[in-house]
């Protein structure tokens, strides 16, 4: 159980080949995860939802997260694509 965590942490922070750790990665993460804890806090607090404002905040994270992400797993640095071996 503990290993197939590790994987899966492994799978979803790291950038081509599983190897090297990407920030942006994890902090659009962090980002979802917030707001996924404020939309909760919101609910138990305030009773009232707006499901159109929270589905737009949490789709303009994930947009700019992987937005960013394919742009950087795109660039290309001394004429070889980042994150490819050889």
């Amino acid at each position: 159980m503990m290993e197939t965590v590790k994987r899966l942490f492994r799978e979803w922070f790291t950038g081509k080949g599983n190897e090297s750790f990407e920030i942006m990665r994890a902090l659009t993460a962090l980002c979802v995860l917030v707001m996924l804890v404020y939309i909760g806090v919101h609910l138990v607090l305030n009773k009232t939802f707006d499901p159109l404002a929270s589905a737009g905040g949490l789709g303009a994270l994930l947009f700019g997260g992987g937005a960013a992400t394919a742009i950087k797993d795109g660039t290309k640095i001394g004429g070889t694509t980042t994150g490819e071996d050889g």
